[in-house]
């Protein structure tokens, strides 16, 4: 049976995917900075797929959109 994704792993994704980055994202959540990021690691070795586009920012790669919308209807 697959692993499930922690509740606070995607409640990470969530925001870092809302707020645009790691640093917003951790001080909305009051966690540190590497806890996102390590969140973010962990869901994209999971998925498989990258989730964000890392140039400037976090974007959302498409693979990214696709799971945001699964995880925000829920």
């Amino acid at each position: 049976m697959k692993r499930l994704s922690s509740l606070n792993a995607i409640k990470a994704y969530r925001k870092v995917a809302e707020v645009g980055g790691i640093s917003g994202a951790a001080a909305q959540l009051h966690v540190c900075q590497s806890a996102v990021s390590r969140f973010i690691s962990l869901l994209e070795t999971e998925l498989g797929a990258q989730l964000f586009h890392r140039k400037e920012g976090f974007i959302l790669t498409s693979a990214g959109k696709t799971f945001y919308e699964h995880v925000s209807d829920s």
